[in-house]
């Protein structure tokens, strides 16, 4: 009864359980059904000694060589050597599986007490982890990444090994940790160090528990070579709200910013250039339209009035190209920013003679990341009130967040846009003025992937809808 009862216990446990001799030929005197499972093998193969390592282990080579680690950790007699981890069991028509193995030595015998347990998951997990790390470590070699973490309370900063590579060093000679003076010390040149401080100072401060924030500056490696990087800060708190780490990565952008300035000194000298070659187009314009009017004083046939009508609309239609290009020239120079709208439409509100017309602005506090120049797409829409809105009064800027994005809302209480025009509101050469506004203003805006559309009744006065995408746009205290 007793030997029944323990026997239920053991068949029980969620582990493969053996008690048998400990030598070449192996004798089982009993397992249970997990000992099967684990070793994948069956009931009638422990029935004779010596079948358990045919039968265990299939492959002929791997089985000698862990047949004899094993009875030569049984002969040592140290319980200390009885445990192998890891032991692969292979079939032909399956997959690998693998498991952790122990022997307790019975005293008194040559038998042992062997426990068994599947860890093909752990294993398997294990591997996928090493492997998707080496992955992360060959994008984070290739992206020019490196690790950091900053503790608030010690005022240390730790680093993985890539820091060291970007900085020009090594960990045995900057140490594991270094506080944030001697960071900026040593590797921020001296007019930017305010920078560290600064920045690790608004995510410490912070209460968005989803702080994040990004800050480009140059470094000083140990070499003396000067590089650009980008900060990307992520603030972690504690239950109270506290800031207690920040988290980040510094990225290498060198080969971007030497790119761009290249750029930027390309795009000068186009500007220039296009400066220069429409300044000498106009003149010859100039003369042209004046060789123009002097030949009417001596043509009187109707008929060649009539050309000389049709070389002035030419000129004209030139001049009007010409002029598009000198307001076109400066989108997407200047790299886009963010830009406060409130303070914005406050500005252009100024530059305008809104005598006798209501301003309202609703946008303190909102920041979107736009091209310098969308101060020209507010000056546009409310100009275009003023001029085309006929009896206008009141005009104004909102907002409001909708699917993730945000709209900023431009209403005027004018005349409104006709049915028949508001498709045609964005094309180049379209309007009562120069026709340029507008298409210039959503090219302006798409540059960081906003959209602008007019969505008024006629008769209801205009309602331009700006719709600002998702990261594009962030709310800053309003004093």
């Amino acid at each position: 009864m007793r030997e029944d009862y323990f026997r239920k216990i053991l068949d029980s446990l969620p582990v493969g359980i053996a008690i048998h001799t400990a030598g070449p030929e192996t004798s089982f005197e009993y397992f249970n059904d997990h000992f099967l499972k684990f070793y994948r093998i069956t009931r009638e193969a422990l029935t004779v000694p010596e079948a358990f390592w045919e039968n265990a282990f299939e492959d002929p080579v791997f089985r000698e060589q862990i047949k004899a680690r094993i009875l030569e950790d049984y002969m040592s007699g140290d319980p200390e050597r009885m445990s192998w981890d890891s032991i692969p069991i292979s079939r032909s028509d399956g997959e690998t599986t693998y498991i952790n193995a122990k022997s307790i030595p019975v005293p008194g015998n040559d038998r042992v007490i062997s426990l068994v347990w599947d860890v093909t998951r752990f294993i398997k997990t294990s591997e996928q982890l090493r492997k998707n790390k080496i992955k992360m470590g060959d994008a984070m070699d290739l992206a020019k990444l490196a690790n950091w973490e900053y503790d608030v309370e010690s005022d240390n900063f730790s680093f993985d090994d890539r820091f060291y590579a970007l900085y020009g060093t090594t960990k045995e000679r900057e140490g594991d940790t270094m506080t944030a003076e001697q960071y900026a010390e040593r590797f921020i040149p001296t007019e930017e160090r305010f920078v560290v401080p600064e920045e690790a100072g608004k995510a410490i401060e912070s209460t968005d528990r989803n702080y994040v924030a990004q800050v480009e500056h140059r470094i000083i490696r140990r070499d003396g070579e000067i590089r650009y990087i980008n900060v990307s800060i992520r603030a972690i708190k504690d239950e109270n709200g506290r800031t207690v780490k920040l988290w980040g990565v510094n990225q290498d952008i060198t080969e971007r910013k030497m790119a761009e300035e290249a750029l930027s000194v390309i795009n000068n000298k186009l500007n220039m250039l296009s400066s220069i070659t429409r300044h000498d187009i106009l003149n010859t314009i100039m003369a042209v339209r004046g060789y123009i009017e002097l030949s009417e004083d001596f043509i009187e046939n109707p008929e060649m009035r009539k050309y000389i009508e049709k070389e002035k609309e030419a000129v004209n239609a030139i001049q009007h190209q010409i002029e598009f290009t000198r307001q076109y020239q400066d989108i997407g120079v200047n790299e886009p920013g963010w830009q406060d709208t409130g303070n914005m439409a406050d500005f252009v509100a100024k530059t305008l003679d809104l005598d006798g017309i209501k301003f309202k602005n609703a946008l303190h506090g909102l920041e979107i990341f736009c091209d310098p120049l969308t101060e020209k797409v507010f000056y546009n829409l409310i100009e275009n009130s003023l001029r085309h809105g006929e009896n206008v009064n009141t005009i104004g800027f909102s907002y409001s967040e909708k699917g993730g994005s945000l709209v900023i809302y431009y209403r005027d209480n004018g005349v409104g846009i006709t049915d028949g025009d508001r498709d045609k509101l964005f094309r180049k050469g379209f309007g009562k003025h120069t026709g340029l506004g507008l298409f210039l203003s959503r090219e302006i805006l798409s540059i960081t992937g906003i959209s602008i559309t007019e969505n008024g009744k006629e008769g209801g006065g205009v309602n331009f809808e700006i719709v600002v995408p998702k990261g594009g746009y962030r709310f800053a205290s309003v004093a």
